[in-house]
């Protein structure tokens, strides 16, 4: 468990997160209510990548189970695995409620991991809403929290989302140093998950920097990753990042279809976060067209 949730053990494939699953849940023993508890948080996070609802209904069960416990590290998880999968259900920005409930018990915890992970989950979303300087914040917070505890892992995992953000600022080339430095880290370790979401940033910062010629390798690579994790919104979030690069490049037709397979991928999983960005790619291309 201490592995997981440190990031120590990299997961391969769908199959290889199933197989660490099915040997941590072998090791509970009988009537130990917190290592059931943290068993549970730590599946609710990796078991539930293509049925969002049903993630979701399994943190609300888990925190209600924390909180009767008096567990508050396992309220805290599972108030960050509620708003991974709140996230997929309805807009990012309703997730923060339950970032910041996790972030408060974690500083109260004085658990300094545990508040690196809320502060990155709170930082994506305030990246992706806009609010860089926010998100920067959180994001060299939650540093400090993790070389603090001598998290190793899950320190240089959090480079991609400082990368993240100075793409997002146009700070191109700083985002490039940072994914650069966390690609080779993740391939060290075989990190698919890293590796997925490294390709996706790569592609998104070619197109940004008008290079959308050179995002569809990385695009490409992100979906074969999202394949071989078995995660389709992934998936779809990669083909979406194909079609704005097509659009760039006035490929418009190759644009619709890859939108076309993307809307199959969120449909399967009832993610619904890009439906305004699938809307805005639909627009741009018939316009073009």
């Amino acid at each position: 468990a201490d592995q997981l949730d440190n990031r120590d053990i990299a997961r391969a494939s769908a199959a290889e997160t199933e197989t660490i699953l099915a040997r941590l849940h072998a090791l509970l023993p009988p009537d130990d209510e917190a290592r059931g508890l943290r068993y549970r948080y730590l599946n609710c996070y990796l078991a539930f990548s293509n049925d969002a609802m049903a993630g979701f209904a399994y943190a609300v069960q888990g925190l209600q189970d924390a909180g009767r416990s008096g567990d508050p590290e396992a309220e805290a998880n599972f108030h960050f695995c509620r708003g991974q999968y709140r996230e997929m259900l309805s807009t990012p920005s309703d997730a923060l409620a339950d970032y910041d409930a996790g972030i408060e018990l974690a500083r109260h915890l004085e658990n300094a991991r545990l508040l690196g992970d809320g502060l990155t989950a709170r930082g994506d979303v305030q990246s992706l809403l806009g609010e860089q300087a926010k998100a920067l914040l959180d994001f060299l917070e939650a540093q400090r929290s993790y070389d603090s505890a001598g998290k190793t892992a899950v320190g240089e995992l959090n480079l991609i989302n400082i990368a993240t953000t100075y793409r997002r600022l146009g700070e191109f080339e700083k985002a490039r140093d940072y994914l650069e430095q966390s690609k080779a880290f993740a391939t060290r370790r075989g990190d698919t998950d890293a590796l997925l979401n490294i390709n996706m940033q790569l592609g998104f910062l070619a197109f940004e920097d008008n290079d959308a010629a050179h995002a569809h390798a990385p695009l490409q690579r992100a979906l074969e990753l999202s394949r071989q994790m078995d995660d389709r919104a992934s998936a779809g979030a990669a083909l979406l990042g194909q079609a704005q690069a097509y659009n760039v490049e006035k490929k418009y037709r190759q644009a619709i279809d890859a939108l076309g397979q993307a809307e199959v991928e969120q449909a399967a999983v009832a993610d619904v976060s890009n439906a305004g960005m699938n809307r805005l790619q639909y627009g741009i291309a018939h316009a073009g067209l």
